[in-house]
């Protein structure tokens, strides 16, 4: 998909894949193009909503809310978050 330019839906199967997420970003980022960027941005959404998922379904199943697995999703989630924000930011800056 990515190489017919379909960024949006290889985004999607690349969060669904166990590829490294450094390695998924850095495909889109050489790509250095709007469409490209919209799907590092569907990428990184997709993440953020898996990890957010898994974090309230661990918490939700063991009923502990502050463990190591719920920490390291939390971080990832942070990471993830500061990342689709400074996209919107240049986004907005450049409009």
């Amino acid at each position: 998909m990515f190489q017919r330019g379909k960024y949006n839906r290889a985004a999607l199967l690349y969060a669904d894949s166990n590829r490294n997420f450094e390695e998924v970003a850095l495909i889109f980022m050489q790509k250095e193009s709007k469409e490209s960027e919209s799907g590092l941005e569907k990428y990184l959404t997709e993440l953020f909503d898996r990890y957010k998922k898994k974090a309230n379904l661990y918490a939700l199943s063991t009923g502990e809310k502050e463990n190591e697995l719920f920490q390291r999703e939390r971080t990832q989630r942070l990471v993830l978050s500061s990342w689709l924000l400074e996209i919107k930011l240049n986004v907005l800056e450049e409009a």
